[in-house]
């Protein structure tokens, strides 16, 4: 199944037209919301099937929750409590970053749970690592994680 436009209509809607997107939110503990809306909006945007549209929003909450959720404890209370995320999209497909100066997490080096060993959450690590076609993290300046999706256009 296709789930990226033809190769040469992908890119009719790359030409003239800026490629990268990227939203800053200020303070996560106010942020209300619409993150996910802005992220559709631009994978709208190129003309990605609705399929693989869903797929990555699905992602993008998840991340977006354990940012939330886990990224700032209380002994890191004064920080500056943000997160950035951008979007690159190329001919060879969709790349999204999330970036935050929360505790240094690698969500890569944690082992997946088994899947009847679920507590109360963690489902969320396995939907991140398995729904893009490649994930990498990396900390920098040992001061933020950045994680980075890939979604290939496999045309």
């Amino acid at each position: 199944m296709r789930v990226f436009p033809s190769r040469r209509e992908f890119l009719r809607k790359l030409d003239n037209k800026n490629n990268s997107f990227c939203i800053k939110i200020d303070d996560i503990e106010d942020h209300t919301g619409g993150l996910n809306n802005w992220i559709e909006e631009k994978l709208n945007r190129v003309g990605l099937e609705p399929e693989l549209v869903n797929r990555i929003l699905i992602v993008c909450a998840e991340i977006e929750a354990n940012i939330i959720n886990h990224a700032y404890p209380d002994e890191k209370a004064g920080k500056e409590k943000t997160m950035e995320v951008c979007l690159s999209f190329s001919k060879g497909g969709v790349e999204i970053r999330f970036i935050d100066k929360g505790t240094h997490f690698d969500p890569l080096s944690i082992e997946n749970k088994p899947e009847t060993n679920f507590e109360q959450g963690g489902r969320g690590l396995p939907i991140i690592k398995k729904i893009p076609d490649k994930i990498s993290y990396k900390r920098i300046d040992d001061s933020k994680n950045e994680l980075s999706l890939y979604f290939f256009n496999k045309d």
